[in-house]
């Protein structure tokens, strides 16, 4: 049993007391954090879907099954948009600690270094999403004896994202090595993977909000330049810490294969922990070539299920390999510096956003965005939509049915003077300052900048302008965007 693993040495009233200190931080983190557009555009979409075709026919064009935005619906008859955010992504960080304090077979030292690592602390803690759901059960699938809570837990992460989808096969293989198959509960994994498949199914018109590269070798590089933030979790963008950054070129590179070789050199002893692991790193790899270009969070399940090989090794009473060990100190350490940077340049500035156009009561005035996505966490924040430029509806959240154009200069002066003559004038946010832009210089005259706002953890500026001062009101409003037929309240 995990419980008497021979790493395991603290007193209880240790472990106690690192559980308690780890909570305080975990919530200082978790709380502190400022949501953005990802995690706004899957609490909207739950909450303004009217019922769960609606719900299904809209996850169609974000290529996530539904359990996620099931409990996001759930937790929002309770509670407002932002705190059930806040609260869904607090109560999955806890239970992921716990579970890894009470039960992983690691020594205490290690333990809390995992939990303070920057995919717990950060990417699957202090964020609000369907991932962070799947890792706390893949989890609790490893603190588990039950075999119906196993089989139970495998049925449900193919309705978390694909990626768990996989992950599901793994955990179906080790059910088989311990002999806890049920040919029942596996007949319901298998009708739960083929639903899987067909919820996920894309819609005939959808756009992905990021492009692959021209070619195959370009995606490949720029998935190991990403993929090595995995052994030093430190994004980079020109010389600054930024979410979506990289580790620099060939550094990049390089961390990446030394993350592989860290792997395998933990895994080498077991066959099947080494072939999951290979296999999965694949899979991976796969994606980002041929499918979507995959970000941290997706690349970190590589990282979580190398975690649960070493626990299932662990518990089998195997020491763990210096280079694991020396991994979880580094993730640590980057962990809480990046817990701290956040803290002080703030994950997203759109809730300062929300919170100046609050100040100056200009909520209730038109504001419209073209395609900036930041929009949408600081309408959420203000409970009205926003008219998208390009599209020329309002939206709330956003339906990614169409290809982001309209943001060359000709293009975004020709939608400023369309809206301008068919609604009058209006407020703009935007990611663009342009006046710093010589080639906007026909913008220039219809826009008025109001205010700025630096950068924060995600990167990018953000700008509000007043668009069309002296133009004569209309009186039109702009049509609600699908899937909104009128704007819920």
């Amino acid at each position: 049993m995990t419980g008497q693993s021979p790493f395991r040495t603290e007193k209880p009233w240790q472990m106690w007391v690192a559980i308690a200190l780890l909570a305080a931080f975990l919530c200082w983190v978790t709380l502190s954090h400022d949501a953005w557009l990802d995690e706004w555009q899957a609490v909207l979409l739950a909450v303004q879907s009217p019922d769960f075709h609606a719900l299904s026919d809209n996850l169609r064009y974000e290529g996530h099954p539904p359990l996620w935005y099931l409990v996001l619906r759930v937790l929002s008859h309770a509670v407002t948009p932002e705190w059930t955010i806040r609260l869904s992504a607090l109560a999955i960080a806890l239970s992921t600690i716990l579970i890894i304090q009470l039960r992983a077979p690691f020594a205490l030292i290690d333990r809390v270094l995992l939990c303070l690592g920057y995919l717990l602390l950060i990417e699957y803690g202090s964020l609000s999403r369907g991932i962070s759901l799947g890792v706390m059960m893949m989890f609790l699938f490893m603190a588990t004896h039950s075999k119906w809570l196993r089989w139970a837990i495998l049925i449900l992460l193919p309705f978390v994202e694909v990626q768990f989808a996989v992950l599901s096969v793994f955990g179906a293989a080790m059910l088989w090595h311990e002999k806890q198959w049920d040919w029942r509960a596996a007949a319901l994994w298998v009708l739960a993977m083929a639903a899987m498949v067909v919820l996920v199914m894309p819609a005939s018109d959808v756009q992905t909000a990021v492009t692959l590269k021209p070619t195959y070798f370009a995606r490949v590089a720029l998935f190991l330049m990403m993929f090595g933030n995995l052994l030093l979790p430190l994004p980079m963008i020109d010389g600054e810490v930024t979410w979506f950054g990289n580790a620099p070129g060939l550094a990049g590179i390089v961390l990446s294969l030394l993350f592989v070789v860290m792997a395998v050199i933990q895994t080498r002893k077991d066959r099947l922990h080494l072939l999951t692991f290979l296999v999965f790193f694949g899979f991976t790899l796969l994606m980002a070539t041929f499918v979507y270009q995959l970000s941290i969070r997706h690349a970190g399940l590589v990282a979580i299920l190398l975690v649960v090989l070493t626990w299932r090794s662990a518990a089998a009473g195997n020491p763990i390999a210096l280079p694991f060990r020396l991994w979880l100190g580094v993730s640590a350490l980057c962990g809480i510096g990046l817990a701290v940077h956040i803290h002080q340049t703030g994950f997203d500035n759109s809730g300062k956003v929300a919170a100046y156009i609050r100040d100056h009561r200009l909520q209730d005035e038109s504001w419209a965005t073209f395609n900036d996505a930041h929009a949408v966490p600081v309408m959420g924040r203000l409970d009205r939509p926003v008219l998208n430029l390009t599209k020329q509806c309002r939206q709330t959240f956003i339906r990614w049915d169409r290809k982001i154009t309209g943001r060359t200069a000709v293009q975004i002066e020709t939608a400023l003077r369309r809206t301008l003559k068919d609604y009058g004038p209006f407020y703009l946010i935007s990611m663009a300052r342009f006046e710093n832009d010589d080639g906007a210089r026909a913008i220039t005259p219809l826009v008025t900048l109001m205010a700025s706002f630096a950068r924060g953890f995600t990167g990018g500026s953000s700008y509000l302008y007043k668009v069309g001062s002296g133009f004569p009101k209309t009186g039109r409003v702009p049509p609600l965007c699908k899937p909104l037929d009128s704007y819920p309240h």
